[in-house]
């Protein structure tokens, strides 16, 4: 008994640290607090990867709302440049009208 919840001790350390990688096995099918563990550890794991995925969906969305910023800034010193034209040649004609 002394063993077992020493054992128990050591893997939530491990957890509590943020090691994920600790394997609990239950001793008998009464051993309820190594299965409890266990299902925590796995858990964790699962909404971990979750996270990494989100992260990746994350990271992908801005990389594309960044492309299509610069594209709209291009667009913009385009349509900059062509009313700066198009205002010196207004001044033109009437210089010359």
């Amino acid at each position: 008994m002394v063993q077992s919840l020493l054992e128990m001790s050591r893997a939530a350390e491990q957890i509590a640290s943020g090691d994920l990688g600790v394997e609990l096995r239950p001793r008998s099918e009464k051993d309820v607090m190594v299965r409890a563990l266990a299902t925590m550890v796995e858990n964790l794991r699962r909404t971990t990867r979750q996270i990494q995925e989100a992260v990746g969906v994350l990271s992908s969305s801005a990389s594309e709302i960044a492309a299509s910023v610069t594209q709209v800034a291009s667009g913009a010193t385009q349509t900059a440049a062509a009313v700066s034209e198009t205002a010196t040649t207004v001044e033109e004609v009437k210089q010359t009208a």
